[in-house]
Protein backbone atom coordinates (compact mmCIF):
# COMPACT_ATOMS: atom_id res chain seq x y z
CA UNK A 1 0.00 0.00 0.00
CA UNK A 2 1.46 3.58 -0.73
CA UNK A 3 -0.04 6.67 0.72
CA UNK A 4 0.58 10.30 0.86
CA UNK A 5 1.62 11.62 3.92
CA UNK A 6 1.92 15.33 2.45
CA UNK A 7 0.91 17.49 5.79
CA UNK A 8 -2.53 18.83 5.90
CA UNK A 9 -4.26 15.59 4.16
CA UNK A 10 -6.27 14.71 6.62
CA UNK A 11 -8.76 12.14 4.63
CA UNK A 12 -6.19 10.70 2.20
CA UNK A 13 -8.50 8.63 0.13
CA UNK A 14 -10.66 11.88 -0.85
CA UNK A 15 -7.90 13.10 -2.92
CA UNK A 16 -7.14 9.88 -4.39
CA UNK A 17 -3.93 9.62 -1.72
CA UNK A 18 -4.12 5.69 -1.50
CA UNK A 19 -2.99 2.95 -3.55
CA UNK A 20 -3.97 -0.72 -2.71
CA UNK A 21 -2.55 -3.91 -4.21
CA UNK A 22 0.66 -3.43 -5.88
CA UNK A 23 1.80 -6.84 -6.47
CA UNK A 24 5.24 -5.54 -7.68
CA UNK A 25 8.15 -2.82 -7.67
CA UNK A 26 6.62 -1.16 -10.86
CA UNK A 27 2.87 -0.81 -9.95
CA UNK A 28 5.02 1.19 -6.43
CA UNK A 29 7.01 3.31 -9.20
CA UNK A 30 3.89 3.85 -11.11
CA UNK A 31 1.63 4.85 -8.07
CA UNK A 32 4.11 6.76 -6.45
CA UNK A 33 4.76 8.99 -9.68
CA UNK A 34 1.19 9.74 -9.94
CA UNK A 35 0.59 10.45 -5.69
CA UNK A 36 3.72 12.56 -5.82
CA UNK A 37 2.73 14.64 -9.28
CA UNK A 38 -0.54 15.60 -7.54
CA UNK A 39 0.61 15.89 -4.01
CA UNK A 40 4.32 15.73 -3.39
CA UNK A 41 7.03 13.02 -2.56
CA UNK A 42 6.17 12.65 1.04
CA UNK A 43 4.41 8.63 1.00
CA UNK A 44 4.12 5.87 3.76
CA UNK A 45 4.88 2.64 2.07
CA UNK A 46 3.14 -0.01 4.45
CA UNK A 47 2.34 -3.91 3.92
CA UNK A 48 -1.15 -4.65 2.58
CA UNK A 49 -3.23 -5.72 5.99
CA UNK A 50 -5.79 -8.02 5.39
CA UNK A 51 -9.53 -6.76 5.63
CA UNK A 52 -11.11 -6.24 8.59
CA UNK A 53 -13.32 -3.98 10.97
CA UNK A 54 -12.11 -0.97 10.89
CA UNK A 55 -12.12 0.90 15.05
CA UNK A 56 -10.79 4.03 16.22
CA UNK A 57 -8.25 4.10 19.08
CA UNK A 58 -6.88 7.64 20.67
CA UNK A 59 -6.24 9.52 23.29
CA UNK A 60 -7.49 12.66 24.46
CA UNK A 61 -6.16 15.40 27.16
CA UNK A 62 -9.73 16.93 28.50
CA UNK A 63 -8.50 19.89 30.86
CA UNK A 64 -10.74 18.45 33.96
CA UNK A 65 -10.28 15.08 33.86
CA UNK A 66 -7.12 14.53 31.87
CA UNK A 67 -6.47 11.35 29.90
CA UNK A 68 -8.55 9.93 28.48
CA UNK A 69 -9.27 6.89 26.08
CA UNK A 70 -11.23 6.57 23.46
CA UNK A 71 -12.95 3.73 21.66
CA UNK A 72 -15.17 3.90 18.39
CA UNK A 73 -15.51 3.02 14.78
CA UNK A 74 -12.93 4.13 12.61
CA UNK A 75 -11.65 4.61 9.34
CA UNK A 76 -14.05 6.22 7.18
CA UNK A 77 -17.36 5.56 9.15
CA UNK A 78 -15.67 7.40 12.44
CA UNK A 79 -17.07 10.78 11.05
CA UNK A 80 -20.12 9.29 9.67
CA UNK A 81 -21.20 7.32 12.70
CA UNK A 82 -20.14 9.45 15.28
CA UNK A 83 -20.04 5.53 17.45
CA UNK A 84 -17.56 6.05 19.82
CA UNK A 85 -17.23 6.11 23.67
CA UNK A 86 -14.56 7.56 26.26
CA UNK A 87 -13.32 6.11 29.20
CA UNK A 88 -10.83 7.54 32.44
CA UNK A 89 -7.98 5.35 32.45
CA UNK A 90 -6.21 2.67 33.39
CA UNK A 91 -8.54 0.36 31.98
CA UNK A 92 -8.20 -3.16 32.34
CA UNK A 93 -9.40 -6.26 29.42
CA UNK A 94 -12.53 -6.54 31.12
CA UNK A 95 -12.98 -2.61 31.57
CA UNK A 96 -12.23 -2.71 27.87
CA UNK A 97 -14.43 -4.82 26.34
CA UNK A 98 -17.26 -3.00 28.76
CA UNK A 99 -16.44 0.24 26.31
CA UNK A 100 -16.51 -2.03 22.96
CA UNK A 101 -19.48 -3.71 24.17
CA UNK A 102 -21.37 0.15 24.37
CA UNK A 103 -20.69 0.71 20.62
CA UNK A 104 -23.17 -0.07 17.99
CA UNK A 105 -20.54 -1.14 15.88
CA UNK A 106 -19.92 -4.43 18.46
CA UNK A 107 -22.31 -7.18 16.26
CA UNK A 108 -20.47 -6.35 13.60
CA UNK A 109 -16.80 -7.59 15.46
CA UNK A 110 -18.89 -10.76 16.27
CA UNK A 111 -19.32 -11.59 12.36
CA UNK A 112 -21.73 -11.03 10.18
CA UNK A 113 -23.52 -12.41 6.84
CA UNK A 114 -20.53 -15.18 6.97
CA UNK A 115 -17.84 -13.07 8.13
CA UNK A 116 -15.60 -14.73 10.48
CA UNK A 117 -15.45 -12.98 14.14
CA UNK A 118 -12.50 -10.76 15.04
CA UNK A 119 -10.46 -10.85 17.53
CA UNK A 120 -12.17 -9.41 19.81
CA UNK A 121 -9.90 -9.96 23.13
CA UNK A 122 -6.52 -8.52 21.05
CA UNK A 123 -8.49 -5.40 20.56
CA UNK A 124 -9.03 -5.10 24.27
CA UNK A 125 -6.02 -6.09 25.12
CA UNK A 126 -4.89 -3.14 22.77
CA UNK A 127 -7.12 -0.61 24.22
CA UNK A 128 -5.66 -2.05 27.84
CA UNK A 129 -2.32 -1.13 26.94
CA UNK A 130 -3.86 2.40 25.59
CA UNK A 131 -4.54 3.07 28.43
CA UNK A 132 -1.68 2.85 30.40
CA UNK A 133 -0.04 4.88 27.67
CA UNK A 134 -2.58 7.84 28.52
CA UNK A 135 -1.65 7.25 31.71
CA UNK A 136 1.71 7.48 31.42
CA UNK A 137 1.79 10.18 28.89
CA UNK A 138 -0.80 12.29 29.77
CA UNK A 139 1.25 15.06 30.78
CA UNK A 140 3.05 15.42 27.35
CA UNK A 141 0.73 14.67 24.93
CA UNK A 142 -2.81 16.35 23.53
CA UNK A 143 -3.50 13.72 21.73
CA UNK A 144 -2.87 9.90 20.15
CA UNK A 145 -4.78 9.07 16.93
CA UNK A 146 -4.77 5.36 16.15
CA UNK A 147 -7.25 5.10 12.87
CA UNK A 148 -8.02 2.89 11.43
CA UNK A 149 -7.23 -0.37 13.41
CA UNK A 150 -8.09 -3.32 11.51
CA UNK A 151 -9.84 -5.90 13.44
CA UNK A 152 -10.03 -9.37 11.91
CA UNK A 153 -10.59 -13.04 12.82
CA UNK A 154 -7.97 -14.67 15.24
CA UNK A 155 -5.61 -15.48 12.39
CA UNK A 156 -4.10 -12.47 12.26
CA UNK A 157 -5.34 -10.11 15.14
CA UNK A 158 -5.19 -6.63 14.40
CA UNK A 159 -3.38 -4.08 12.30
CA UNK A 160 -2.61 -0.44 12.75
CA UNK A 161 -1.09 1.36 9.63
CA UNK A 162 -0.65 4.86 11.19
CA UNK A 163 -0.39 6.63 14.32
CA UNK A 164 -0.74 9.98 14.69
CA UNK A 165 0.56 11.62 17.93
CA UNK A 166 -0.10 15.56 18.85
CA UNK A 167 2.53 16.70 21.68
CA UNK A 168 2.55 19.60 24.20
CA UNK A 169 5.03 21.81 23.64
CA UNK A 170 8.52 19.76 22.95
CA UNK A 171 7.28 15.75 22.47
CA UNK A 172 8.73 13.14 24.54
CA UNK A 173 11.92 12.27 22.98
CA UNK A 174 10.24 8.46 22.02
CA UNK A 175 7.29 9.80 20.58
CA UNK A 176 9.55 11.07 17.55
CA UNK A 177 11.50 9.05 15.05
CA UNK A 178 15.44 9.83 14.70
CA UNK A 179 14.81 11.97 11.46
CA UNK A 180 11.74 13.90 13.23
CA UNK A 181 13.89 15.04 16.26
CA UNK A 182 16.50 16.32 13.98
CA UNK A 183 13.97 18.41 12.53
CA UNK A 184 12.19 19.95 15.80
CA UNK A 185 10.55 22.23 15.55
CA UNK A 186 9.02 20.64 13.05
CA UNK A 187 5.99 23.15 10.94
CA UNK A 188 2.82 21.61 13.16
CA UNK A 189 3.17 19.80 16.22
CA UNK A 190 1.53 16.83 14.56
CA UNK A 191 4.12 13.38 14.52
CA UNK A 192 3.19 10.54 12.04
CA UNK A 193 4.35 7.01 12.95
CA UNK A 194 4.15 4.66 9.99
CA UNK A 195 3.27 1.57 11.93
CA UNK A 196 2.89 0.13 15.69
Amino acid sequence: MLKTAAPGITHKSDVDGVRVGLADEDAVRIAYDDISGRLGPEVTVAAQVPPGIEMALGVIVDPTFGPLVLVGAGGVLVEVLHDRALALPPIDATGAHRIIGRLAVRPILDGVRGAEPSDVDALADAIARLSVLATDLGDVIAALDVNPVIVGPKVYSLHAPEVECIGKGKPHKHLMSSAARSRWPPPTRALRVASL
